[in-house]
């Protein structure tokens, strides 16, 4: 037999190539012939190419790049010249990642990352994946992957403010002013330092400390202003922006939730709501100035929540003050000029209200702050104690409280018998005097248990249930949910 090992690969189809030998025969008795000529003729046959999977890196910044080659430089033919012939014949469009955008026009593959990467900080980097055809001379094909590796780099930073950005005149040390942001696409996090150059006349009066500038430290009187500072902004990678801002000579608003302090508690106010109460306000009385006489350009009302799904802050808008669109149930952006007492009135509209018939108890915090455009009035806080209705029905795990647990709590301690054995024992979850109560009726609709961090090999084993009773385990983030639903007594 005869194995041409390989060693032919590179005949095209059409083409030959010959191996001769020669051999004898010899019979029985041993007697050998002449010698003889062999000639093997071996036909060329048409190998398909090799596509080898690429892996190709590019900075985020990069134009749109020509990858061709770079697809091609490891895919091989067999075939005596076919290499060279190899070209890109197809891109799998439904390969193609979603971090960059692939052109691909008679042979010639180009990505680039559409400027969508600019997110990424020197320190990240993405991929982006697909799978191309190459095809040689004779129609042959084969497909590979490419993986292209997009490196982030530093962006330099667009733009530093600082707000609020007024001052009392006067003012002493420590005295706060305004916060500085800046707008960097990799949303690096900056440092910032008062640098000489154009606008550092005041540099001296104020100090940065973590974005906020204040009155130094040792300064009793600033003056009357107004006052013009210069900070760099540096996000430790190289990209700086040097800014000078002037400061205004400007006396925060007067902002009150307790107009006449009654509570003795102002600028705060103390309220409180029951469950199934009309919606209420949420002060005891508006009092707004502004020393300068400014307009309010702005007021945030946040509401602390419990029960986010079920409590609610509304407002009457009017005078051309309107709620930006960041606004929820929960956030009131109020935005427009307007005088004090125009801002007054529709701050008199906000109500709270809490539409659950099971609210959470406990006292919701409700922040106010307030801006005329350069200062920002102290934060004032409304503070609502949500009282539910008494007349729930009522659980108490360990009526005579034997286990130790205050209230109506069980207290219960779990002893692992052995490191090596799961499920070795079971501790119950309340005490054998636990009752159940409900001034509104004798029968409960529904049951909820919550396990908090629960664990992997942590167990919730339901008793034997009546009939009509149905319960169902349910895991919301790190904590288990139990729930029993039916309808029966206590």
């Amino acid at each position: 037999s005869y194995d041409p090992n390989g060693q032919f690969e590179s005949l095209k189809a059409g083409g030959t190539s010959t191996v001769t030998f020669t051999y004898t025969v010899r019979d029985a008795q041993i007697a050998t012939s002449a010698a003889a000529t062999a000639t093997i003729t071996i036909q060329g046959a048409n190998d398909a190419p090799v596509a080898d999977n690429d892996s190709i890196s590019i900075n985020e910044d990069d134009p749109a790049l020509d990858i061709t080659a770079s697809l091609l430089a490891g895919d091989t033919d067999a075939d005596a010249g076919q290499t060279a012939t190899l070209v890109v014949s197809a891109i799998d469009t439904a390969t193609l990642g979603t971090q960059g955008q692939v052109t691909f026009n008679s042979g010639t593959v180009t990505y680039s990352t559409g400027g969508q990467l600019q997110w990424l900080t020197v320190n990240d980097s993405v991929e982006d994946q697909f799978i191309y055809t190459v095809e040689d001379a004779d129609g042959n094909t084969a497909t590979a992957t490419v993986t292209i590796t997009i490196q982030g780099q530093n962006d330099l930073p667009t733009d530093m403010t600082l707000s609020p950005r007024g001052l009392a005149a006067n003012s002493g040390e420590f005295t706060f002013i305004g916060s500085l942001q800046t707008d960097d696409p990799d949303a690096d996090p900056y440092e910032y330092t008062l640098v000489a150059g154009a606008g550092d006349a005041d540099n001296g009066l104020f100090s940065v400390d973590f974005g906020s500038v204040q009155v130094k430290a040792g300064v009793i009187d600033v003056g009357a202003g107004p006052w013009s500072i210069r900070v760099q902004a540096d996000d430790t990678h190289g990209g700086t922006i040097t800014k000078s801002f002037t400061i205004l000579p400007n006396t925060k608003p007067d902002f009150s939730l307790d107009a006449d302090n009654s509570q003795g508690a102002a600028p705060d106010v103390l309220l409180t709501y029951n469950e199934g109460d009309a919606p209420i306000a949420i002060h005891d009385g508006i009092a707004l100035t502004d020393p300068d006489g400014d307009n309010i350009e702005r007021v945030n009302v946040f509401l602390g929540a419990f029960d986010m799904a079920d409590e609610e802050l509304t407002v009457t808008l009017d005078h051309g003050i309107t709620l930006d669109a960041s606004s929820d149930s929960t956030m009131l952006l109020l935005r427009g000029s307007a005088t004090t007492a125009q801002y007054a009135e529709v701050l008199e509209s906000i109500r709270y209200v809490h539409h659950s018939n099971r609210p959470t108890a406990g006292q919701r915090s409700i922040g106010y702050e307030v801006s005329d455009g350069i200062s920002e009035s102290v934060f004032a806080n409304s503070f609502v104690d949500v009282i539910p209705n008494v007349t729930s029905a009522q659980l108490d795990l360990d009526a005579d409280d034997s286990s130790g647990g205050i209230g109506s709590s069980f207290n219960a301690t779990f002893i692992e018998t052995s490191p090596f054995q799961t499920g070795s024992g079971s501790i119950p979850l309340a005490d054998v005097d636990l009752t159940i109560s409900d001034p509104n009726g004798s029968t409960i609709d529904s049951m909820k248990i919550y396990v908090r961090q629960i664990e992997a090999n942590d167990v919730i084993a339901p008793p034997t249930l009546p009939g009509g009773i149905s319960v169902s385990q349910t895991n919301v983030g790190d904590d288990l949910v139990v729930t029993f639903t039916g309808t029966a007594d206590h």
